[in-house]
């Protein structure tokens, strides 16, 4: 059950969002401990769990870490980038900037953004970043990092991401292009196309790639998620790669795609990833509990407080 202090607070009338799940539960078990809902649709944008929940486990099963990207792009890169390691990018330590405006002339004449190829976006990609410097090698968290690792799975895998996504979370709705557009949580209204976002991700740069992208652009119920992570512990594979993750020797609370958040009164035993919309998810490697908080944070305000105070909320309930 809620406790009386998420209760209170979730029952207050100036909350930056309108739609809320929250659930708590264990992945080995049929049902949650409990699912608190708020908002008629259920699709939700996922943000940047796109990277811990897609894009970092797909890496860690298909490709070498200690592969630079000069081996799996031969020559394509600019040099400066040539050396870093797919651990390094997936750790958030490459030194690859946090944010590079890959969406600027993008929009056609109707404010729509372009369509284009895979090989045009990625040649687009690159062209921007022909005369970026690396930073430091320490923790610097990289949307940039993780565009990188999309495309590096498009690569490999030979297919679109939008394929690689389809199966990956067979059997849930969980998708970069959601279907049922009348079942999705509104998001930010964008001065940049003049409308309130619906079924697009709020992220500019994930709409200017097709809106498919490593870094951002899936969309999912919380149900759903409650199942992909059911049938993913299953799985002998994530649940090696979470415990991997969990131990992995980042920088700064940064492992495998997921981050450690433990503090005194958060969720100390796992790791997690948040999302800019207002998303977050939290899972211990070792007794699969899991807390998962979707809202559309957003709505409102680009970053309001209030969701911080959620999360400390939620989390802080974990294992009691």
């Amino acid at each position: 059950m809620l406790s009386h202090d998420l209760k209170s607070y979730l029952n207050q009338t100036n909350l930056p969002w309108t739609h809320v799940f929250i659930a708590k539960g264990n992945a080995k078990e049929s049902k949650p401990e409990y699912i608190w809902e708020q908002g008629k649709e259920k699709i939700f944008d996922l943000a940047s769990m796109t990277k811990a929940i897609f894009t970092a486990p797909l890496i860690y099963k298909n490709i070498d870490l200690n592969q630079t990207l000069e081996d799996v792009f031969e020559n394509e890169v600019p040099s400066q980038f040539a050396d870093l390691k797919i651990s390094e990018i997936l750790s958030h330590k490459s030194g690859l900037p946090a944010w590079q405006n890959f969406w600027i002339n993008q929009l056609d004449a109707e404010n729509k953004f372009k369509q284009e190829s895979d090989s045009v976006q990625w040649s687009r990609f690159l062209l921007r970043l022909k005369n970026t410097k690396l930073q430091k090698k320490d923790f610097f968290y990289s949307d940039v990092g993780y565009i990188f690792l999309g495309f590096i799975l498009s690569k490999i895998k030979k297919t679109s991401l939008h394929d690689l996504a389809k199966h990956w979370f067979s059997g849930t709705s969980i998708t970069f292009h959601p279907k049922n557009t009348t079942n999705i949580v509104p998001t930010a209204y964008c001065e940049l196309q003049g409308k309130r976002l619906r079924g697009l991700p709020h992220d500019e740069n994930c709409r200017s790639f097709g809106s498919v992208s490593g870094h951002a652009g899936l969309f999912g119920t919380g149900e759903d998620l409650i199942l992909w992570l059911k049938n993913s512990i299953n799985t002998d594979f994530f649940r090696k790669f979470l415990i991997e993750a969990k131990n992995f020797e980042g920088v700064q609370n940064s492992v495998l795609g997921w981050r450690r958040y433990g503090s005194s009164n958060m969720f100390q035993t796992g790791i997690g990833h948040y999302g800019f919309t207002g998303t977050a998810i939290m899972l211990d490697p070792n007794t699969y509990n899991y807390s998962i908080i979707l809202t559309n944070s957003v709505y409102k305000e680009r970053n309001p407080s209030d969701r911080t105070k959620l999360r400390e909320l939620v989390f802080g309930e974990f294992g009691k």
